[in-house]
């Protein structure tokens, strides 16, 4: 199956560095206007967080990515037995850290979605305030022993450096995502992914007539706006 996206432009590269006040401007307005921008950015932040966004693949800039970012800087992210697990960033002036939450799911249904023909497993994931689908393949092992390892934390677990993201498919046994290659840089960052314009279905053997780069149909449930 492949999917194209839309997406909007994110703010990343505006927020880098400022000018000094112009000249005639009192430090009373120029306070205000840090506080203003201090708070466009933090809604910025939150914005991102469980959204689809499109960055610039750390390993190759030249190839963009999609994924749900899902742990923003201080997060402790886990990822055990096929289950996510976050630990929201504790503050420096907080005594008791929050404990590691699982990430609550229901499963929908089975077999709506194959791979290798294996029917996968779809559940409601709910991040926050966000609901949205993933599918996990039964037949695959867990991947634990491929995952970048962080430091001495153990394998699966993640600990979100300053200025980065952290970012996975919802396909959860089929991508390449910060699990194996670490995190994503903010500057990084292009844009939300707010729809899918079209998504091709790709079902055809090298028996067929027709090569297997030609679409066999055209997915037109999930074409439209994306959470």
């Amino acid at each position: 199956m492949k999917t194209l996206f839309l997406s909007s432009a994110s703010d990343t590269h505006s927020r880098r560095g400022g000018r000094g006040s112009p000249k005639g401007r009192n430090d009373g307005s120029l306070f205000w206007w840090t506080i203003i921008i201090t708070l466009l950015m933090g809604m910025a932040t939150f914005c991102w967080f469980f959204s689809i966004m499109v960055f610039k693949y750390p390993e190759n800039p030249a190839i963009d990515y999609i994924k749900r970012v899902v742990g923003l800087p201080g997060d402790r992210i886990i990822y055990r037995n096929k289950q996510l697990m976050i630990q929201k960033a504790c503050g420096v002036e907080q005594t008791a850290c929050p404990e590691p939450q699982v990430i609550a799911r229901t499963e929908i249904s089975r077999g709506d979605y194959s791979q290798d023909g294996v029917p996968l497993l779809r559940y409601k994931e709910e991040l926050g305030d966000v609901a949205h689908d993933i599918l996990i393949n039964p037949s695959r092992p867990d991947m634990l022993g491929y995952f970048k390892r962080e430091g001495n934390l153990p394998a699966g677990e993640f600990l979100v450096p300053e200025g980065h993201y952290f970012a996975m498919g919802d396909n959860r046994d089929n991508s390449t995502d910060s699990r194996f290659w670490g995190f994503v840089p903010e500057e990084n960052l292009v844009g939300k992914a707010v729809a899918i314009w079209i998504s091709f279905e790709f079902d055809r053997s090298k028996a067929d007539f027709l090569p297997t780069w030609v679409p066999s149909g055209v997915r037109f449930e999930r074409v439209g706006g994306i959470k």
